[in-house]
């Protein structure tokens, strides 16, 4: 196994191992960038990225994603930023579920990776100002971020239909719960009922 695996647990079935992690964000340089107009064509470039020397060396592909099937990207998409790879300063002021803030300083405007699963409902401010992150590999947040120190926060919005779903689902749940009762309580009536109607038949 690779040097930066470090064992923890080891069983006759598995070894459990350990990696340091460097964190929930870094600075990066973006090799090149991919228009990609499908789940399967995502998927062939990840592996060809992580099959590759880019994740040694620190390196990532921008995605047009969706956008076109052939290799070129969009307008928007550009080659990125290659600045304070090695050199930048990031401060994790806090992490929760869904939620992310960031203090970081670098000299020259550089591309920030947010190591966690890209998706069009995050949203990210600079300094209180709202940005268009894009995806890198593999599948994470990129954005770029101008030169100097920043405050940066990410966070996750669910959409409108996720809230309006758990209320319904809580008030079917209510409405499971009451109508039980009741449905109980019917079934001890009826019960009692024919209890009473068998023994006047038997004394009858």
């Amino acid at each position: 196994m690779p040097g930066f695996l470090r064992p923890m647990k080891e069983t006759p079935r598995y070894i459990l191992y350990r990696v340091e992690t460097s964190g929930y964000a870094r600075f990066a340089a973006v090799s090149r960038a991919d228009g990609v107009g499908s789940q399967r064509t995502l998927f062939s470039r990840n592996r060809q990225w992580m099959a590759g020397a880019d994740p040694g060396a620190g390196k990532f592909l921008r995605y047009d994603y969706p956008g076109g099937s052939g290799g070129a990207a969009g307008a928007e998409s550009g080659p990125g930023h290659a600045g304070c790879v090695g050199a930048g300063e990031i401060a994790e002021q806090r992490v929760l579920p869904g939620r992310i803030d960031l203090e970081v300083k670098c000299p020259e405007a550089s591309t920030l990776v947010l190591k966690v699963t890209y998706h069009p409902n995050w949203r990210v401010a600079i300094d209180g100002r709202e940005v268009r992150p894009f995806m890198v590999s593999p599948s994470f947040i990129g954005l770029d971020v101008p030169a100097g120190a920043h405050q940066i926060r990410a966070e996750y919005r669910s959409p409108a239909y996720k809230t309006i779903l758990l209320l319904l689902g809580a008030c079917v749940l209510v409405a499971v719960l009451v109508l039980r009762r009741r449905f109980a309580r019917l079934d001890t009536v009826l019960g009692s009922t024919t209890a009473s109607a068998k023994r006047s038949r038997r004394s009858s």
